[in-house]
């Protein structure tokens, strides 16, 4: 999924619909059911349905709102990489027989009276931006060597890296398991080591070795986020839905907290000095053989009269 704004990318996320599943998978049971009613497909005369979702996008979740007058908006979604991916009949075998057609955006609009359009006028005409603050999700893709330990290194010129997300898949997925949806648990009966480095600092200081330490760390970024957010945790993160269970077959998601400040937003670890990202890892799974890391990143988005800016 790519947010143009004005011309300008402003979000760019690979792999968008694991990522957002993602997300899906670290939501409240409430937020996660809330979801389900609108994104519920319905029936339309017995030849298709309609679905219903919001974008997982920084700049739609932030408090302010956009002069769609000098920034106008640009939505572009890759919806899947296999047509035969997300549709399966009842009892039968993935299909790639199917369209969307009717696409729509919907959105609530603010009317703004003259006295505070010419505000606002005046304040770009002086030179002066509109300055927007907003996280965003970066997502990198990376293949697992045989052998269930190694480093994986990524560099990427950020300033504010707030948390990290790292989730692991296998090619040979079976029953309603796809690329998207299955987040692979290494063997909870095996020792496992996990730690991240950005670079001198490592997160956590000892490495995280079981998964009930990883589950911990979850959490913890979840809590840490939380004040960051307008109302509740940013996206609505909270692992809060996930059983045990699940956390060790389907649901495994490793997560860090970057901020070098608890509950302060922009404080996280900078990347723009040549730090590149190390994740160490050692586990036990004849199966995964893909890693994806998933950044939860500052941003800021400035308007002006004569376009538009992105800082990251």
């Amino acid at each position: 999924m790519r947010v143009l704004c004005g011309g300008q990318i402003v979000e760019d996320i690979t792999n968008y619909g694991r990522v957002h599943e993602m997300a899906s998978t670290l939501k409240s049971d409430h937020e996660y059911n809330a979801d389900l009613v609108e994104t519920t497909m319905a029936n339309i005369e017995g030849t298709g349905v309609r679905v219903c979702f919001k974008p997982l996008s920084g700049l739609l979740t932030q408090n302010k709102l956009i002069p769609l007058r000098y920034g106008s908006l640009s939505f572009e979604f890759e919806i899947v990489s296999n047509a035969k991916e997300p549709v399966k009949a009842a009892g039968a075998a993935n299909t790639e027989n199917w369209v969307i057609e009717d696409v729509q955006i919907k959105a609530s609009v603010c009317t703004l009276d003259n006295s505070l359009e010419n505000q606002i006028a005046g304040h770009l005409m002086e030179g002066k931006p509109l300055p927007i603050n907003f996280h965003t999700f970066i997502n990198s893709k990376h293949v697992v060597p045989a052998g269930g330990s190694g480093l994986i290194q990524y560099t990427r010129s950020l300033s504010r890296v707030s948390a990290v997300f790292i989730t692991f898949d296998h090619s040979g997925r079976t029953g309603d398991a796809r690329e998207f949806n299955h987040f692979l648990a290494p063997d909870k009966d095996n020792p496992v080591d996990f730690q991240l480095q950005i670079g001198s600092k490592k997160f956590p200081e000892m490495k995280m070795n079981s998964l009930s330490e990883v589950y911990s760390k979850l959490r913890d970024a979840y809590r840490d986020l939380k004040p960051l957010a307008v109302h509740g945790s940013v996206y609505g993160l909270s692992p809060s839905k996930i059983s045990r269970g699940s956390f060790e077959a389907n649901d495994f998601i490793i997560g860090l907290n970057t901020n070098k400040i608890e509950n302060s937003s922009f404080s996280g670890y900078n990347m723009k000095d040549g730090s590149s990202m190390t994740f160490e890892y050692k586990f036990t799974s004849a199966d995964i053989n893909t890693m994806n890391f998933t950044i939860l990143a500052d941003m800021i988005l400035q308007i002006r009269n004569s376009g538009v800016d992105v800082l990251d």
